[in-house]
């Protein structure tokens, strides 16, 4: 009569299918965290996009004296909008779902009444749990217009 049991050949192809199966797990969820990061950095980029094109093109149609701007920080994961003499509405990355992207940079966008800014100027986006990857957009001079660096 045999006994059952499990010989040491099915043992160790247990193991090594299991191992196998959980080495594609890994390889596959480090991946798809590195994804996510980079659609929580694009989305918050657009996001900052067009709320910049919405205060340009408030500040093209507004009366006079009445303008908006965009101030944003190091390290912030919001950036304010101001109306001239008015407090300030704060926007937040993480009512989007992107709480970890932040700013590397700091600076102010003042738009004039056609849509334009004084100078040029990098805004560089960052995730926090993964430093090196950012983004950066470019403010360019003469048109406003805010676009993604490659």
């Amino acid at each position: 009569m045999k006994r059952p049991g499990y010989l040491l050949l099915e043992i160790l192809c247990a193991v090594a299918l299991m191992s196998v199966l959980l080495g594609v797990v890994i390889v596959r969820f480090g991946d798809g965290n590195k994804r996510l990061q980079e659609q929580q950095l694009n989305m918050a980029a657009r996001r900052f996009i067009t709320e910049c094109r919405r205060v340009q093109q408030y500040n093209m149609y507004a009366k006079f004296g009445n303008r908006l701007g965009i101030t944003y920080g190091i390290g912030n994961n919001y950036f304010l909008i101001e109306e001239t003499g008015q407090p300030a509405e704060k926007y937040k990355f993480a009512d989007e779902g992107c709480g970890d992207i932040v700013f590397a940079s700091e600076g102010e966008i003042y738009l004039s009444p056609l849509g334009s800014v004084d100078a040029s100027d990098y805004i560089t986006l960052k995730h926090r749990d993964n430093p090196e990857l950012n983004l950066i957009l470019n403010l360019q001079p003469v048109t406003g217009r805010l676009e993604v660096d490659e």
